[in-house]
């Protein structure tokens, strides 16, 4: 055991004696410290083995001791910062300090001059903010006082910081993570909302006694930077505080908060700050962190009440720390939870589809078809479920591109779990879901099908079809159709639950284009549902690949966001290739047999002469001749068919992939949940704008993108800050911004992080045009 001297004073060590009470903190697995509340000494042991003892009070011999066990390799630095209650920054700069000037640098500094004094009278007003929940920066800026003149009011009183230390930088677990998760900022207390004294404790703004909001200053914040908001006109960029009051209604912060807790209680850019962040930066297009560098750091931030926003390489960091987590579906699912609970009519219908992202770098990847290239590719699959309306709920990414038919029934026992299993809901897909196998086995699981019929099929007559009109969403929509309540799918018989084999019926609904006299035939086992609405929840389905696009061109879904790759599951199966190449050749000499054939046909007739049975003259005609050349090849091609079809039995149809790759896909599946949460914020403002704005329909995603990418004007007044955001590109349309702004109001939305209350509003005209 190294005993650590005491300095600058010398402090003799007693004998050391079993305490009676002591406080044990784990560094790690091996490495622990000894704390005895009755004795001034702590010992820091390794393995069992005591090596360090030092006075409570050295604070020298402590930092030796942080320095030594990091750079012997008994802990990490985020292990000794946990333990001490340091910030990795604090440890590298000892580390540092002690590289340049050994021991003597570790020696706390101690300014020279007569220390600052602090009458009472503040030191109880600091201490009462404290109380109230404020930070040492709050505090300090409320008092007009310098942040080390607060944190020594802290010492002297004795005032521990909101902080908590004991929380790692890591996942805890065991009864220790949920003694932590309770005491931290984001755990349940917090987020729940305790009410006392009606305010709600780390919530927003709430309802009191009098007329005006009561506003709880300190809301739930991970880390240092908390978001604070100065007068300033014509912000850049401000434009994006339109999407705080439907972000709030989403409630991504809470998900993320209660999903991914911390991203380092000592980080300078927090949990928080990111999360809005990254959706700030997809509302306004910035579509990868590489193109933070083509604007203004200082432009960018002050709509979010930063000084900057963090550098290229910072948010990349932050990215693979929350990939670290591996919670992204999660967190995509809890949003879509809270959706389907404020809206339980969007899950009627889902519609499901695969996309295929494709990939052209070194790294050997399974195939999977390209509807854009029409050829297989290597490339990432996605299957995506949307509601009804066609709005993104959640994806499951794919390991090996399997086909919709192998991938739906998991999709869908995800999905039953958003909408419940009393809930009947009808699932629509296009021909790469088909399979009359799959159809029985989703009946059977409670759900129905709409989904387009595959594969050569029986024409109706034309005198059959009927002309049918709805109306729906405030357009007309007509159709010529034809409606047959039961129609056999499939040749085969198939097994049953019940063990019973039998034919799968299905009613088929047969749209007829008049023009060009094409049909549509779409199955489905809704026998209720009008025939009408079975085509246009059918053809609806374009929505979803509208959604694919918009988010293609404007989001950059497909966007690269983490190099490398990982394995695959080796009990995954995949396709054998080998047995593929072979059902290929045989295919091909079949093809060629078929040729050889019809053509010796042509040569001699049906009946079949061998040469070895003709007699006389016959032997001699050029026919024959020719024909029995044509025999010759036919019999060896067809003693090559018979190898291949033997190499082919001892072949296996499917092996493991794990000799595949994939990449790797957490952080790109965290960046999709910002950029879909972004996607329905500006969904639900295109709604919102909808009743002020007649060309909605056509334009309204335009008119919303450019008003969040607008300057505007920041003013703090009280409680309340005030935006007004410039004037859009015509009179009506900054009329139709105006009017949003009042609905957005009325929602009394909190300013995440401030506790100020948002007040929107948008200016008619510019200043120059209203003086003249």
């Amino acid at each position: 055991m190294i005993d650590i001297e005491a300095t600058p004073r010398q402090i003799s060590a007693p004998e050391l004696q079993t305490p009676s009470s002591l406080n044990i903190l784990h560094v790690n697995e091996r490495v622990f410290i000894r704390d005895d509340s009755e004795a001034p000494w702590r010992v820091v042991s390794v393995s069992g083995v005591p090596l360090f003892r030092y006075h409570r009070d050295d604070r020298q011999s402590q930092r030796v001791a942080c320095v030594a066990l990091h750079m012997g390799g008994q802990a990490t630095q985020a292990e000794v910062a946990r333990a001490f209650g340091h910030s990795r920054a604090t440890q590298c700069r000892w580390e540092e300090a002690y590289r340049l000037d050994g021991v003597s640098g570790l020696t706390p500094y101690r300014p020279d001059g007569r220390p600052v004094s602090v009458s009472r009278s503040v030191e109880d007003e600091a201490a009462a903010l404290h109380a109230q929940g404020l930070g040492m920066k709050r505090i300090a800026e409320c008092l007009g006082l310098s942040l080390n003149v607060v944190r020594g009011i802290y010492q002297r009183r004795g005032l521990e910081p909101h902080i908590p230390k004991q929380l790692d930088l890591l996942e805890p677990t065991g009864a220790l993570a949920e003694e932590v998760h309770e005491a931290s900022p984001g755990g349940p207390m917090a987020r729940t909302g305790e009410v006392e004294g009606g305010a709600i404790q780390g919530g927003s703004a709430v309802e009191g006694e009098g007329d005006e909001p009561i506003v709880w200053p300190t809301e739930p914040w991970d880390g240092l930077l908390v978001p604070e908001y100065e007068t300033a006109a014509g912000v850049p960029w401000a434009g994006v505080l339109l999407a705080i009051p439907v972000m709030r209604g989403h409630r991504v912060l809470e998900v993320f908060s209660e999903v991914y807790r911390t991203l380092g209680l000592l980080a300078f850019y927090g949990l928080q700050t990111v999360v809005t962040l990254m959706v700030f930066l997809a509302l306004w297009r910035i579509k990868r962190p590489e193109q933070l560098k083509g604007h203004s750091p200082g432009d960018l931030g002050r709509p979010l009440g930063l000084g900057r926003v963090p550098e290229v390489k910072t948010v990349r960091r932050k990215l693979a720390r929350l990939a670290d987590v591996g919670a992204a579906r999660e967190a995509m699912l809890r949003l879509a939870k809270i959706r389907v609970e404020q809206e339980e009519e969007l899950l009627g219908y889902l519609y499901v589809d695969g996309h295929v992202r494709p990939y052209g770098g070194q790294y050997d990847l399974a195939k999977g078809y390209s509807m854009l290239r029409h050829m297989p590719v290597r490339a990432t699959t996605d299957t995506w479920v949307n509601d009804s309306r066609g709005d993104p709920l959640f994806m499951v990414t794919s390991e090996i591109n399997e086909a919709l038919t192998q991938t739906l029934e998991s999709v869908l026992e995800q999905a039953r779990d958003l909408i419940g299993d009393d809930r009947s809901v009808t699932v629509v897909f296009d021909r790469g879901g088909y399979s009359p196998h799959l159809f029985v086995r989703l009946m059977e699981a409670g759900y129905d099908i709409i989904t387009y019929r595959k594969g050569k099929n029986r024409e109706v007559a034309a005198e059959d079809f009927e002309k049918r009109v709805i109306v729906v969403e405030g357009k007309r929509y007509t159709y010529h159709l034809n409606d047959q309540k039961e129609v056999r799918v499939g040749s085969q018989r198939i097994e049953w639950s019940d063990g019973q084999e039998r034919f799968l019926t299905m009613r088929q609904v047969t749209r007829l284009k008049p023009e060009n006299g094409h049909q549509t035939a779409v199955l489905t086992t809704r026998t209720g549902l009008e025939p009408e609405q079975v085509l246009w929840r059918m053809f609806n389905r374009w929505r979803q690949e509208n959604f694919f696009k918009y988010m293609l061109e404007e989001f950059a879904i497909d966007g690269l966001v983490e190099y490398g790759c990982e394995g695959v599951d080796p009990k995954l199966e995949r396709p054998n290739p080998v047995h593929h190449a072979l059902t290929k050749e045989i295919e091909k000499v079949q093809d060629r047999l078929t040729v050889l054939q019809s053509r010796r046909c042509s040569l001699i007739g049906e009946v079949s002469t061998a040469p070895e049975t003709r007699g006389g003259f016959e032997r001699f005609m050029p026919n024959l001749y020719d024909a029995d050349k044509l025999l010759g090849e036919i019999r060896g091609l067809g003693e090559h068919l018979q190898e291949l079809e033997a190499r082919r039995a001892d072949t296996p149809e499917r092996i493991s992939a794990g000799d595949l790759e994939r990449l790797k896909t957490e952080r790109h599946q965290v960046a999709t949940v910002f950029k879909v949460a972004a996607y329905n914020i500006e969904t639900e403002l295109v709604r919102m704008v909808a009743p002020y704005y007649a060309r909605t329909e056509l334009e309204g995603r335009k008119l919303i993108a450019a008003a969040i990418r607008s300057s505007a004007d920041l003013e703090v007044r009280g409680n309340e800050l005030r935006v007004t955001l410039a004037p859009q590109s015509s009179p009506h349309r900054s009329r139709a911004i105006a009017a949003l702004c009042a609905s957005l109001n009325n929602t009394a939305a909190v300013v995440p992080g401030t506790g100020l209350r948002l007040v929107l509003d948008c200016a008619l005209e510019t200043p120059e045009n209203a003086s003249s």
